[in-house]
Order: structure tokens, then C-alpha cells, then sequence
């Protein structure tokens, strides 16, 4: 099974453990390497994320357990940017970006698309009309956006507005009119060569059924020779490796043999599991 982890949020911003104490736990687990990506500052919303003065902390913090596990464990300071935030770091301040969309902005409101169902149905009623379908053309082409003009390191949680959309409550994701806007998507995104992560996050939260992206998605970014990597989104250190053995799995028969993984010496592609 895979040991290494480049999304994870400590106390810094929504996660539940301090830096430390995820770096113990990983180190606990044989980890080769464990990257930190805190919430970056969100223009629209700061319910979950870092001010800039946080994150200042948060640096201080995760190269603290750099330093503490120096010749043991590779730790990795890294940040999960929102599509929203506009700021240029100067070179080497993070030693990598995920590139995510959390919030869509709508008629002078911001959703955020992991909120509840509840939410999720109120922007679609309130924001697009009724139309779920406008949303996911909003969600994809924003998102893709962003990923192009950004161009982070790793692209998290691809298809974050389906997490509440279970049995298809809001829209048909097997529908050649949400598919279509997906890979449409994901193919702008893959153009500028990052790394795609396959995401449990939602699993672990109790959400059933749902790995970021889809397998259709899988399917065309393994059809694009793109990179993947496995995340837990941790936000607890007990979900480091969550359902890493399923992920590993699906990658297999959607006919991954590896991941990536980040060295000193940049990403380098691993044998899937290994």
C-alpha cells in the first residue's frame, strides 16, 4: 500500500490534529514522505481556510517537523489553493500547490459545493434557475480555469459538486450532457501536465460511494497519459491511508500501473502500491 499522503489539513486550518501529531502518525505508519496543504486564504469565504497570518504559522510549523524528522521522513510544505485566490508566491515558498474549487460564486453568493444536500440544492434552485445541469457547466469550466491559469502541482477533487449528488439526486451522472462537461474539463486541465488526485476524502466522512474523480473521468485522464496520486484529504491523522487499498484497486483495473510521489529531486513516478 502506498505510504505517502500530500493532502492533509492540521489544526491550521479545518483539520482536527496539530502538524506534530500527524507527522507522528504518519512516521507510525512507515511513511516514506508526508505533505501538508493546509486551506489557502479564500477570498469569498474564511470559514475553513488560513488567513495569511495563519499561514505564516502553519509554514513556521510543518518545516518545525521538517527539521524534527530530518533522515527518517521527507515532510513537505505545501498548500491547497483556492481557484478564487489571486496571489502569486515567490518561488520555492511552497514546495507545492493543490489546485481546488470549493465555492462557486452565483448572483452575488458563494456555495460551497461539500457543504450539506441542503446547500447544494440551494444553489442550484437560487443560483442556476433550477437547471443542476448549469451548474456543472459552471463548476467544470471555473474550475478548469483555474487549473490553467494557476497551474498548480495537483489538481484535488475534480468533481467536488457531486459529493451530495448520491443516486442522483440532483443530476445523472451517466448522462452524455454531464459527462460531456466533465472531460471537456478535464482535458483543458490536463493540458498543463498536473498530477490528478484520486481522493477519498468524501469516504471517509461517511459519504458512500464517492472517490474524486469518477471512473469516466479515470478512463480519459489514463487515456491522456495524465499522473495520478492517491490523497485521504486527512483531516484526522487516523484517515491518512484511508481507503488507499480500494483506490489502489480501481486504478488497477482502470488500467493504472503507478502513482507519483514527490522527492527532493521533484515527481517521480512509483509502481501503483508500491
Amino acid at each position: 500500500m502506498q505510504r505517502w499522503n500530500f493532502h492533509t489539513h492540521p489544526t491550521w486550518c479545518d483539520g482536527k490534529n496539530t502538524v506534530q501529531e500527524m507527522a507522528d502518525a504518519a512516521y507510525a505508519l512507515g511513511f516514506l514522505g508526508l505533505g501538508f496543504s493546509g486551506h489557502g486564504y479564500c477570498p469569498v469565504s474564511q470559514e475553513y481556510c488560513m488567513t495569511p497570518e495563519r499561514e505564516a504559522f502553519y509554514r513556521q510549523d510543518v518545516l518545525a517537523q521538517r527539521e524534527r524528522y530530518q533522515g527518517r521522513m521527507r515532510i513537505f510544505l505545501g498548500l491547497e489553493l483556492e481557484a478564487q485566490d489571486t496571489r502569486i508566491f515567490p518561488p520555492g515558498m511552497y514546495d507545492y500547490l493543490i489546485g481546488s474549487l470549493h465555492y462557486i460564486e452565483e448572483g452575488g453568493v458563494a456555495y460551497p459545493m461539500d457543504d450539506s444536500v441542503e446547500t447544494l440544492g440551494r444553489c442550484i434552485r437560487e443560483g442556476f434557475g433550477g437547471d443542476a445541469y448549469r451548474l456543472a457547466e459552471a463548476f467544470f469550466a471555473r474550475s478548469a480555469m483555474a487549473i490553467c491559469a494557476r497551474r498548480p502541482d495537483i489538481v484535488g477533487h475534480f468533481d467536488l459538486l457531486a459529493r451530495y449528488n448520491g443516486q442522483g439526486r440532483f443530476f445523472d451522472e451517466d448522462s452524455p450532457r454531464y459527462q460531456g462537461i466533465a472531460i471537456e474539463a478535464v482535458r483543458e486541465a490536463a493540458k498543463t501536465g498536473a498530477i490528478f488526485e484520486v481522493n477519498s476524502g468524501a469516504l471517509a466522512r461517511g459519504i458512500p460511494n464517492r472517490i474524486y474523480p469518477a471512473r469516466f473521468l479515470l478512463r480519459e485522464i489514463r487515456r491522456l497519459g495524465g499522473q495520478v496520486v492517491l490523497s485521504s484529504d486527512a483531516h484526522r491523522a487516523e484517515h491518512l491511508t484511508f481507503a488507499f487499498p480500494e483506490m489502489e484497486a480501481m486504478l488497477r483495473e482502470e488500467g493504472f500501473r503507478t502513482t507519483v510521489y514527490l522527492t527532493e529531486h521533484g515527481w517521480e513516478e512509483r509502481p501503483l502500491g508500491g
